[in-house]
């Protein structure tokens, strides 16, 4: 029979089997075998006093008889002194029998001699007798001390078989006549002074099942009977009967009733110290329990032996649940089996207490939360060596309010939508540590931000957290249902009758954004997922994330969307980069993009994401004059089609038509663009870095691009293969690669292009390409010195100096063909989003006619030949005012406007030479870039250029207006 055991007082029952079975059944096997001898003293004693007894009595029949004897030589002697004194008084009658009375007188002499003698005898004889019963009965008394010591032995050992988790039987044969002792029940006897473990096969037979110790037990306090083991009739057979039920429900119950009894009855002034509180210690058996309810209490509750104790929870309820204060709980070596959940805190204010800790325990088949709380403030829980697996259910461990110290260690959880979900107001150091997660549906980690007033960073929102060691399975999981690792989102509370451990995530509408979180340090994880997968890592719904690390987290399998998503976008104000994301060569599967938007620092050093727009670069622009570029396709001419396609320009973010878009023609065929390298500078290998510019297509665009750096000679040889999602927006990629020594100078070249699988049949696919920049040496050259060390010097040159009424170092205005009249004033210099300005403004009524000319460049700046390719873009704004009063002009390139753009050109001998392009335009309100290109239109007697913007009007004429002027983009293509 099943006992369940409630430890009152102040200790649980001192004769519970040990922990460590194994010296437990050394220790009771020695207990026994102290019993036994015991036995046998006891049982000697009784025989020595025994025997001391009837010597005691012989001693005592020999007294008597001496005593006896010695009465009858006394009465001897006194006839005889009275025979003397009889024959004194008759002396002289006697005289003739005188001879005679002194002969009899003689022989009564010697009769006392002898009674004396016998007397002697006799008292020595008494004496010896009293020596020997004083020795006796010193036997007897010596033989009872070791009767009661042997009793209390005995009792010890009876007290120790009434704790075995098996009933005790004297032997073997015993229990086997037993008929209370049903077919398969275990019984414990005593075999050769072991104490040994068997089962019955049948009423006549049993099987050996093992040694089962009973370990002595010596209690340093207090007596064993002020420590009583309390049977509070709870069956524990797991027989599922309705009698069963009963009384495993009413033994719970009683023994619930008793804790909570047990808050009062305590010493005066006890509870200013230590809030105690009776305990439970359960036998092993299969209980039927549950829906118990506790106001304030210290939950203490353990299995006597652990993982024996199986608990049964009634469908739809919680086994306990409690309503205030929780001072303390320690739950050990109990598997909780169905119902909704095993522990519930429904205290929604401060809860906050020490020694909570939930250990070796197996929660399963539950429906809705394992374990969970509602509390504003309850730190320091720790689960640790347990399992939680779920049936449906919504949340295995749900924990709120302040979490301070909570941790989650060495536990596997599984079977739910959310593993975990800690928050919200996480205050700080939360700890997820070695677990496995597994088959869990919508998050393995849901993370519940700080949505309280203030800033909410200074305290409360996850400060000091960590995630790792864990393994992510991929177990139960399918393509169809993708989920991501890890949720960050708040609750949706709008349902009443949900709790904590039941409420779903906001993702949308109001709130859903609210809140803050401080990023735990995410390291050392293995992310497993089977492919093809399509789920982030990380999914947010908010938008305030910092402080976070990351590092050394392997994928694996199926391949991640993103590392970070946000579904509905982030806030602009939180593009902070004080979270780190670190990625190495090592990393394995990563996801294909980074985050959907700015997260943090990125330090992608295995150029995984080359271009995000967390990315920094790993290896910055270098001002080593010993690099070299060994590849340029700055410009469309300088770069050829690749594959079955065809390629438009369009704009760059220069201001130009520097960019491509690519398009593949044939179905089911890739296209791309390619530039050749300078393979002797290949040839002596180390390190090289590829830059390219890439964007996704407006319509029909492919998600990716696969980039290769290849040697055709034969045979072919690879240094650099990788595919490369596609951004929405421009990305600059940045790929270091390390070229082996002793390569074959051969034939080289970068190339990048869609792959003939990614283009769909009947669509002509497309993707946006620019900035082919390839140098060799210890450092990345840039764009900006790509321009000026291939093949010639400068352009793109920062706007120096100015202030307000001074131009920029090298920058000038003229009045051309005697215009007069005018005021011009450099009202500002400064920077915004789209560059260096200038803003000048200039009034005044013109005296004659002529025109007014801004020249941008020094003088001899800009040294050129004929033959040679040049582009020159200006972003410029109409700040205020008009320029209608200004003539009309025509460009060389048939447009119109009141502004024009044009090179003046020069000889040597500093002469104006041939004729120049120009571009006419007119600047609105709103910032335009303006622009054109000059090719094989230089006079051959050309040495240098000077560009400038000018406007003519007419004599007499109101001239108001001021211009937004931003620094021009001037460069060489070829």
């Amino acid at each position: 029979m099943a006992v369940f055991v409630d430890a009152t007082n102040a200790q649980p029952t001192v004769l519970a089997i040990s922990e460590n079975t194994a010296e437990a059944t050394r220790q009771a096997g020695l207990a026994m075998a102290r019993a036994m001898a015991a036995q046998t003293a006891q049982t000697g004693a009784e025989t020595a006093r025994d025997a001391a007894s009837a010597s005691a009595t012989a001693a005592d029949s020999s007294k008597t008889a001496a005593q006896t004897a010695r009465t009858g030589a006394e009465t001897a002697r006194d006839a005889a002194s009275a025979s003397a004194t009889a024959a004194d008084s008759s002396k002289t009658a006697a005289q003739t029998a005188r001879t005679g009375a002194e002969t009899a007188r003689d022989a009564a002499s010697a009769s006392a001699t002898s009674a004396d003698t016998s007397k002697t005898a006799a008292q020595t004889a008494r004496t010896g007798s009293e020596t020997a019963r004083d020795a006796a009965a010193a036997s007897a008394t010596a033989a009872d001390a070791s009767k009661t010591t042997a009793q209390a032995a005995l009792t010890s050992v009876q007290a120790i078989q009434s704790t075995l988790p098996f009933p005790y039987r004297a032997t073997r044969a015993a229990a086997q006549a037993d008929s209370t002792l049903a077919n398969g029940a275990w019984y414990v006897s005593d075999e050769t002074g072991v104490l040994k473990m068997y089962s019955k096969t049948s009423s006549s037979a049993s099987v050996d099942r093992g040694a089962v110790s009973t370990p002595g037990y010596t209690d340093r306090l207090k007596p064993r009977t002020v420590i009583p083991t309390q049977d509070r009739g709870a069956d524990g057979s797991g027989a599922g009967t309705t009698t069963s039920m009963a009384a495993d429900q009413a033994g719970f119950l009683a023994s619930v009733n008793e804790i909570v009894a047990s808050r009062n009855n305590l010493p005066t002034g006890i509870n200013d110290l230590f809030q105690f509180q009776n305990g439970m210690e359960l036998d092993p058996g299969i209980y039927d329990a549950g829906d118990f309810t506790m106001a304030d209490c210290k939950l203490w509750m353990k299995a006597r032996i652990p993982g024996t104790v199986f608990i049964r929870i009634p469908a739809g309820k919680y086994f306990l649940t409690v309503t205030g204060q929780v001072m303390g709980m320690y739950v050990d070596g109990i598997v909780f089996m169905g119902g909704k959940g095993a522990l519930k805190f429904t205290r929604t204010s401060t809860n906050a207490c020490q020694n909570m800790r939930i250990t070796n325990c197996y929660l399963a088949n539950y429906t809705e939360c394992g374990i969970g709380n509602s509390s504003a403030d309850m730190p320091f829980l720790k689960v640790d060596n347990t399992q939680l697996g779920g049936s449906g259910a919504i949340c295995g461990i749900a924990w709120g309010g302040y979490v301070d110290q909570l941790a989650i260690k060495d536990c596997a959880i599984g079977g739910n939508d959310y593993g975990v979900a800690i928050g919200p107001r996480l205050s700080a150091n939360y700890n997820l540590d070695t677990i496995d997660f597994i088959g869990n549906r919508k998050a393995d980690i849901w993370l519940k931000p700080n949505i309280d007033g203030g800033s909410g960073l200074s305290s409360v929102a996850g400060w000091g957290a960590g995630i790792k060691r864990i393994k992510y399975g991929n177990e139960l999981q399918t393509s169809g249902s993708p989920y991501p690792r890890i949720l960050i989102a708040n609750e949706d509370t709008s349902d009443s009758t949900k709790w904590r451990g039941s409420y779903p995530p906001l993702t949308s509408g109001a709130g859903s954004d609210a809140g803050f979180l401080i990023l735990p340090t995410i390291m050392h994880n293995h992310i497993n997922q089977i492919s093809p997968w399509y789920g982030p890592f990380i999914r947010s719904y908010i938008s305030n994330l910092q402080y976070g690390l990351m590092e050394n987290n392997k994928f694996n399998g199926g391949t991640n969307t993103y590392f970070i998503e946000f579904p509905n976008g982030r806030t602009a104000n939180y593009t902070n980069s004080n979270s780190h994301f670190i990625f190495r060569e090592g990393d394995g599967s990563v996801p294909t993009a980074f985050s959907t938007h700015v997260i943090g620092r990125m330090e992608d050093h295995a150029s995984f994401w080359p271009g995000d727009p967390s990315a920094i670069p790993v290896y910055p622009v270098s001002d080593n004059p010993n690099l070299k570029v060994i590849g340029n396709g700055l410009g469309p001419s300088l770069r050829t089609i690749y594959g079955t396609g065809t390629t438009t320009a369009v704009a760059d973010p220069y201001g130009g038509m520097d960019f491509e878009i690519v398009t593949a023609t044939n179905t089911n065929s890739g296209a791309g663009k390619y530039i050749s390298l300078d393979g002797t500078n290949l040839a002596s290998g180390g390190m090289i870095f590829v830059e390219i510019a890439l964007q996704q297509a407006p319509t029909h665009s492919v998600s990716r691009v696969l980039i290769e750096l290849v040697n055709y000679s034969s045979p072919s040889v690879w240094a650099f293969q990788r595919y490369i999602p596609l951004p929405a927006n421009l990305g600059r990629f940045l790929l270091p690669i390390y070229v082996p020594p002793n390569a074959n100078p051969g034939s080289w070249q970068l190339k990048c292009y869609s792959v003939s699988a990614d283009v769909v049949s009947g669509t002509t696919d497309q993707f946006i390409i620019g900035d082919m920049i390839v140098n060799s040496g210890g450092g990345r050259i840039g764009r900006d010195k790509a321009l000026t060390r291939w093949p010639v010097a400068p352009r793109n040159q920062t706007m120096l100096g100015g202030a307000q009424s001074t131009w920029p170092t090298g920058w000038s205005q003229a009045n051309l063909n005697g215009l007069a009249g005018l005021t011009t004033t450099i009202n500002s210099v400064g920077v915004d989003a789209d560059g260096d300005y200038i803003e000048v403004a200039v009034s005044g009524t013109t005296s004659a006619s002529g025109g007014w000319a801004v020249y941008l460049e020094p003088t001899r700046a800009l040294n050129v030949v004929n033959g040679q390719h040049w582009q020159w873009y200006n972003k410029i704004k109409l700040v205020s005012g008009s320029l209608s009063t200004a003539f009309s002009g025509s460009g060389t390139d048939s447009t119109t406007g009141q502004m024009l753009m044009q090179w003046e050109t020069h000889d040597s001998s500093d002469t104006v030479v041939g004729t120049t392009l120009k571009t006419a335009f007119t600047p609105t309100g709103t910032i335009a870039n303006f622009g054109h290109a000059k090719w094989n239109g230089f006079n051959g007697a050309t040495a240098w250029v000077r560009p400038y913007l000018s406007m003519t009007f007419p004599n007499s004429t109101a001239v108001s207006f001021v211009l937004r002027i931003y620094q021009p983009m001037i460069r060489r293509l070829a």
